[in-house]
């Protein structure tokens, strides 16, 4: 075990936090590149880390860092003091009532771009006095957030397979899947079967991100196992863009197409027998227990998200 000098001034939580970067990432210039701050500041604080301790928490295997066995009990503690003093430093910001706070929530890239800022803006109307923080990120990103502590609740999909061990998922509404092609485009009907999506030329996310991932794993039950890319964009108003220069067609969420459908700039590729769509969940650690202002806001989601008219609207609404 630890030896007697194990707490002392110098096991700041800057220091922890190094070194669970360092822990998780297994490399001392990959957590530094992370951090923004120096490799050899890294190294510093590892060793003085070590140092109070009294133990080594870090060994090489190969070219990777791993934890000892002392390593692992050091993360767990450092970890979870981190997620804790976080989480504390956030309730302390609602002050004297649960009517003022900062709450931070996590979203995927579509939910984060096109479905929460019209839901806050409502929210906001109603509770003036609570500041929201929307973090944008991946939806693996959004998880490893929830579980740091950074944020206090997330709205995402979730990739296959994706380790949700630890938080509570509760699903809100399945998101719709469109083909869409340039009004004028020659290089697709009003339909296209599964044989001939194999075929077509398509802008996707960049191949092997988890958004890109998540629409495969939708389409492969269909047989829809490899598509022809012409072109490769990590955001969606950039597949937009390329779709109506006629670059290639591409899949995209309702919520994300809904203005361009309307005004007629891109219209919609019916996709026969293949009915495609994506859950999104709301997510929380499990061990957190939410302030009054941060459960409001869960509260809020869940009633707003989960309501079947607005789903059915925004259906409605991809479909004109």
């Amino acid at each position: 075990m630890f030896s007697n000098r194990v707490i002392g001034s110098q096991l700041t939580l800057h220091k922890l936090n190094v070194f669970c970067v360092v822990a998780d990432l297994g490399s001392i210039s990959r957590a530094a590149d992370k951090l923004g701050i120096a490799q050899p500041a890294v190294t510093s604080h590892m060793k003085s880390i070590q140092e109070k301790l009294g133990v080594d928490l870090l060994t090489k295997q190969g070219r990777n860092i791993v934890l000892t066995d002392n390593g692992k009990l050091a993360y767990k503690w450092a970890r979870d003091l981190i997620v804790r003093t976080r989480e504390f430093e956030r309730e302390l910001s609602e002050g004297p009532t649960a009517l003022r706070g900062r709450v931070v929530v996590g979203a995927s890239l579509t939910v984060g771009g096109y479905t929460l800022p019209h839901v806050f803006a409502s929210f906001r109307r109603e509770n003036p006095g609570i500041s929201i923080q929307v973090q944008v990120d991946t939806a693996v990103d959004c998880v490893a957030a929830l579980k740091a502590g950074v944020s206090d609740v997330a709205v995402t999909g979730l990739d296959p397979g994706q380790n949700v061990d630890g938080l509570e998922v509760s699903k809100l509404w399945d998101e719709e899947l469109v083909l869409v092609a340039a009004q004028g485009s020659t290089l697709v009907g009003d339909a296209a079967g599964i044989d001939e999506i194999a075929n077509l030329p398509f802008v996707t996310n960049e191949l092997g991100s988890s958004k890109n991932g998540v629409i495969e794993s939708v389409l492969r039950p269909f047989g829809i196992v490899h598509r022809s890319v012409a072109l490769e964009i990590g955001h969606p108003e950039g597949i937009k863009s390329a779709v109506l220069a006629d670059c290639g067609l591409a899949f995209l969420f309702a919520s994300s197409i809904q203005k361009e459908l309307q005004s007629g700039s891109l219209r919609r590729v019916r996709t026969p027998n293949l009915d495609l769509s994506i859950p999104m969940y709301l997510l929380k650690r499990r061990e957190k227990n939410l302030s009054p202002v941060q459960d409001k806001v869960r509260s809020f989601l869940e009633a707003k998200l989960k309501r079947s008219d607005l789903n059915a609207a925004s259906a409605a609404d991809a479909r004109l």
